[in-house]
């Protein structure tokens, strides 16, 4: 037996999480799916008709169906191809006595299904590598001002390690430094943007995070054709200098032959996050207001995420500054965080932490200025 918050799974624990589970659970993406109760919890709307693609064990339905309110869900669409995880979610929702008559189970394809049902307010895409499968269909299925929430775990190709593939699935050059997660966010952001503008269907980030090992993003489908354009403005390339670790973006790729420039992209540069929703959703844990836990909630891995993020989206820039591999280059000791913030902050910059590398921050500091300024420290 696995729990998860309240959720009893009639599952046998494994070592190695792999996609030959006969029944997949993996308990590192419970900060996955605390962040989806969250949002969920906060978005305006109730009456939701909610579809998990790929169930596995059942434990994001069954959670839904304890952990939001009565009135958020109109019916929950639970499905899996595989009769053994079929079985098991039968199981485990007899098991955890929820509300079945908001449920429709199924074993189908997944595409199969979507296209044999109307449409979604929010559909759920958590597969085991990438998402790409699902996505066309997905769209199609997406109303009106609906979520679609996408997970990829394939992170060796969107952050460097493989950049063949990053291209061939993702359309996109990835980059290997010390943001990457952050152009992995951004360039999975992009792929399911050029996707839903195909139908012109406008697909606005609403909040993502790189967590462990993979990528996730949430993705509202707006209803003003405007955002068509305004998608298509901030599909750039990204072009970093290894030497200054200065980022800008452009339109078009650098054409200068400098082996100190790195180029990635295209992929999203505008607002990863509304801010309105990352404050109510520190609200309902209950520490919006002094930064730190209060123990009065149980999502204390979300509540320090998005405590970072709350801080993170203040700075609003493409990149960040890993200072120690700054330190590093420079051959000096890597300061303290608070010492270097107060400094940057005295000189009328911003700065922040942020959630993709705990040695980054992202400040409007010019990274010429920063290094004069690591350099003066003692």
């Amino acid at each position: 037996m696995i729990t998860e918050e309240n959720c009893a799974l009639k599952l046998t624990p494994k070592k190695v999480v792999s996609k030959e589970m006969p029944v997949f659970y993996n308990k590192v993406m419970k900060l996955n799916r605390d962040i989806a109760i969250l949002l969920l919890k906060v978005w305006k709307k109730d009456n939701l008709r909610i579809a998990d693609i790929m169930a596995g064990s059942g434990v994001r339905t069954i959670r839904f169906l304890q952990e939001l309110p009565e009135k958020k869900i109109k019916h929950l669409w639970c499905n899996d191809i595989s009769e053994k995880a079929y079985k098991a979610i039968k199981e485990n929702i007899r098991l955890n006595k929820v509300r079945t008559d908001k449920i429709g189970l199924s074993k189908e394809e997944a595409n199969i299904g979507l296209l044999n049902r109307k449409g979604f307010d929010y559909i759920e895409i958590d597969p085991f590598g990438t998402p790409n499968p699902y996505l066309d269909t997905a769209i199609k299925r997406l109303s009106r001002g609906g979520i679609l929430a996408v997970t990829a775990t394939d992170t060796s190709a969107l952050t460097g390690t493989y950049p063949r593939a990053c291209k061939k699935k993702y359309w996109a050059i990835p980059l290997k430094n010390s943001f990457m997660h952050e152009t992995s966010l951004r360039i999975l952001i992009r792929k399911v943007q050029l996707i839903g503008l195909q139908y012109e269907k406008p697909l606005m980030p609403v909040f993502c995070h790189a967590s462990n090992h993979y990528v996730r993003i949430y993705l509202r489908l707006e209803k003003s054709k405007r955002r068509i354009d305004e998608i298509l403005e901030q599909h750039k390339y990204i072009i970093w200098n290894k030497e200054t670790f200065k980022t800008t973006t452009s339109t078009l790729p650098h054409n200068k032959k400098d082996e100190t420039i790195v180029i990635a992209g295209p992929c999203w540069t505008g607002k990863l996050y509304d801010k309105a929703i990352v404050k109510q959703m520190l609200a309902e844990v209950g520490t919006e207001d002094n930064g730190k836990d209060n123990n009065k909630s149980k999502f204390k891995e979300a509540g320090k995420l998005l405590n970072m993020i709350k801080e993170e989206m203040q700075v609003d820039i493409v990149g960040s500054y890993d200072i120690h591999k700054i330190s590093k280059k420079i051959k000096k000791n890597a300061p303290k965080i608070e010492q270097l913030f107060d400094l940057i902050r005295k000189k009328g910059y911003k700065v922040a932490r942020t959630h993709t590398n705990p040695t980054g921050l992202k400040t409007t500091i010019t990274s010429e200025k920063l290094f004069q300024l690591l350099r003066s420290l003692k």
